[in-house]
């Protein structure tokens, strides 16, 4: 599960976690990982602000999508990457 919100606090995701992980458990799935990314407003701006931190954003995400896809799991490193972005 990958979500953001253009919120700070990361209880937003609670409700959310909950669900994901109460739907894996009905269909008998293991969950790989959860990405919870809080102040996330300025990945929709079209400014050149922040352009280079959303590139690195976007190429964390593209990672994290192959490792999920290869090996069925995320990285620590990727994982760690991307709970600490915030925009």
């Amino acid at each position: 599960m990958i979500s953001s919100c253009g919120l700070d606090d990361t209880k937003e995701f609670d409700i959310t976690s909950i669900w994901i992980n109460k739907v894996a458990e009905k269909v008998h799935m293991e969950l790989s990982g959860e990405i919870y990314c809080t102040k996330s407003r300025g990945l929709n701006e079209n400014s050149d602000l922040f352009k280079s931190e959303k590139q690195e954003y976007f190429k964390l995400l593209e990672k994290a999508g192959y490792e999920t896809a290869a090996h069925m799991k995320l990285s620590p490193e990727v994982k760690g990457l991307l709970e600490r972005r915030g925009f």
